[in-house]
């Protein structure tokens, strides 16, 4: 009878599972890994080529803040409403010029250097007025309102008019930028059509309509 007793209060009794040190460490050092595994996946991106990167940690946070609106507003300076047309004209012409410039650049820098078909920034369409070389601009009208970037386009299209360069206000920063596979590009000027007549063609035709 005892013994029967004995056997029911084990079967009754309560037990606590005795945890093992070394499987605890495992487990956390498992579920450590997989922690890392998908914040490593999170910092890969494709970059503007298609090839996968690791993004640096310090720029994840802000991957992940929604971006900017685009102001796409026309500037006072702008003598002529935007119209897709020429935006189409200017990205086809800039595009291609670029790409001559490119393939030259890749042969030989220094000769490439001395014909160059296109310049942009400020100071190198600045200069290029000055010295009379450029045959057309194409700003962005959408540039920012900041005073000292306002002077500088001033300073750039009272150049143009004085040598009676034609301009186009087209495209805008972004497009005007990813036509030169920039960021973004504010005014470009065009040293010399070679390589893209009908396309430059265009562009001047639809300005005088």
């Amino acid at each position: 009878l005892g013994g029967q007793l004995l056997k029911m209060r084990l079967l009754n009794a309560s037990y606590e599972a005795v945890a093992d040190p070394a499987l605890e460490e495992d487990r956390r050092r498992a579920e450590a890994a997989v922690r890392e595994a998908i914040e490593a996946q999170k910092l890969l991106i494709k970059n503007k080529r298609g090839e996968v990167v690791r993004l640096p940690r310090k720029y994840a946070a802000a991957r992940d803040l929604p971006k900017p609106a685009r102001d796409e507003t026309s500037r006072d300076y702008a003598s002529h409403p935007r119209d897709g047309l020429l935006d189409n004209a200017c990205a086809a012409l800039v595009s291609k010029l670029f790409e001559f410039q490119e393939r030259a650049r890749l042969r030989d820098p220094t000769k490439a250097k001395m014909r160059r078909r296109v310049v942009f920034g400020l100071r190198e369409v600045r200069r290029g007025v000055r010295a009379q070389q450029v045959k057309c601009l194409i700003v962005a009208p959408n540039v920012s309102d900041g005073e000292e970037l306002q002077r500088q386009i001033t300073e750039i299209l009272d150049g143009a008019a004085a040598a009676k360069i034609p301009v186009a206000f087209a495209l805008g920063k972004r497009r005007l930028g990813k036509a030169l596979r920039k960021q973004s590009c504010s005014v470009l000027a065009i040293y010399s059509d070679d390589g893209a007549v009908d396309e430059y063609r265009a562009v001047i035709k639809r300005l005088d309509e």
